[in-house]
């Protein structure tokens, strides 16, 4: 997030999903990203072109199927699962 967050004139990041919304809001709204919980929350906004998915590995598949099913972009760190 810190090298694309106000750098990129392409990308910029507009929600966060966490697990405690409140525990990183103060991180998020410095950036001028909208702390949210659960994914659906930004899965439902359609205003978001696209997602990110930094998460542990163990959540990756399930997350990028859900993520996909909108018909928008998923940018997954890898692997991609760890199962196949």
């Amino acid at each position: 997030m810190n090298s694309v967050q106000g750098l990129s004139v392409v990308v910029q990041f507009g929600m966060s999903v966490t697990r405690d919304p409140n525990a990183s809001k103060k991180v998020c709204m410095r950036r001028g990203i909208i702390p949210v919980e659960p994914l659906e929350a930004a899965l439902s906004e359609y205003s978001i072109d696209g997602f990110v998915r930094a998460t542990p590995h163990s959540l990756h598949s399930d997350q990028v199927i859900k993520c996909a099913l909108p018909r928008k972009p998923v940018v997954v760190e890898k692997p991609l699962a760890l199962t196949m």
